[in-house]
């Protein structure tokens, strides 16, 4: 979705005059869908055929009173930021990112991996790879549809503000992030949300030798979405739980669980509304002093809530050292 949303927060705070900077591209593919969809296409399509627009037309006749959706989409959204030290405590971050939603496709290799271990395609199947189509209709609404490629592009900056004090006792360290994110992507190709956002968040990190603890929490207040589809927003909430463990000098692995309510949910959209879970992996390594690459797979819980099918992201973090940081720049 083109809201801002809290990813995982660096916990490390920085040395005034310190910065890091981070090159990062991330790869998300969604398949979501009422029953609507795969029944009708499975009549009209026929199966292997690009949903359209006559499809969603007769199921606004039929079931008018239904909510039905249809979401098969990809995004491949790269971001460059950084982070600089203003002081002790605080220092200022921000994000430029790219978008595009024509880039490549991980279909065949999502049905290939649901084939091998013997799990449901859930329509996939019967619809082209590589498509992007959107379809919503609310009960007793109005049917929306939305079958065209959007435009690669700029999508919305943000910027914010972070507060981390001295450590407590026992090495545990605390901190709180401020956030707005401004409309300088376009609403109408999913790039931007077309509004402002804020957030606020907090985290409570136990870093160790080995082993490093994580909890977040945060709140995004979005502003009014001017997409293609008119749906009303509300604040919406997000828990983060991660483990770090650190498998030698040069290379840490780690696991989350993030839980997240939809800024939907007070539409009557059933699981487009719900809160959703999902759980990710993952692994970095230094491959200099002051460079690392770090490489994330995330799954969703669709038990639990509608979310991204799948997603994977490799990024590239590397930090200048100011004169109060003790080292030289690179």
């Amino acid at each position: 979705m083109p809201f801002f949303g809290f990813g995982p927060v660096e916990t490390r705070a920085l040395a005034p005059g310190e910065s890091e900077w981070t090159l990062e591209s991330g790869y998300a593919n969604t398949f979501s869908h009422s029953w609507h969809p795969i029944l009708f296409h499975d009549a009209l399509g026929p199966p292997g055929t690009p949903f359209r627009a006559d499809e969603a037309a007769r199921i606004h006749h039929d079931f008018p009173q239904d909510t039905a959706w249809f979401v098969d989409a990809e995004v491949l959204r790269s971001a460059f930021s950084g982070r600089v030290g203003l002081g002790s405590s605080l220092f200022l971050s921000a994000e430029i990112p790219w978008v595009s939603h024509d880039a490549f496709t991980a279909d065949r290799l999502i049905v290939t991996f649901h084939r091998t271990f013997g799990l449901g395609q859930a329509g996939r199947t019967d619809f082209p790879t590589g498509r992007f189509v959107a379809m919503l209709q609310a009960g007793n609404g109005p049917m929306r549809f939305d079958n065209r490629t959007p435009e690669p592009g700029i999508g919305d900056f943000s910027a914010s503000l972070s507060w981390r004090p001295a450590l407590l006792s026992g090495g545990r360290t605390f901190g709180l992030d401020l956030t707005v994110k401004a409309p300088t992507g376009a609403a109408a190709d999913y790039n931007g949300s077309g509004s402002w956002d804020a957030g606020v968040l907090v985290f409570l990190a136990r870093p160790g030798r080995l082993w490093h603890f994580d909890a977040q929490a945060g709140v995004v207040i979005p502003g009014r979405w001017k997409g293609t589809f008119p749906l009303s927003t509300s604040p919406f909430a997000r828990v983060f739980l991660s483990v770090d463990r650190r498998l030698g000098p040069r290379t840490r692995a780690g696991a989350s669980v993030t839980y997240e309510q939809s800024p939907f949910r007070r539409e009557a959209l059933e699981a487009v509304s719900k809160a959703g879970m999902e759980l990710a992996f993952g692994l970095e390594r230094d491959l200099a002093r002051d460079t690392a690459v770090r490489l994330t797979v995330t799954e969703h819980l669709s038990a639990l809530g509608d979310r991204a099918d799948v997603g994977a992201a490799l990024g590239l973090r590397f930090r200048l050292r100011g004169a109060e940081s003790g080292g030289r720049s690179r």
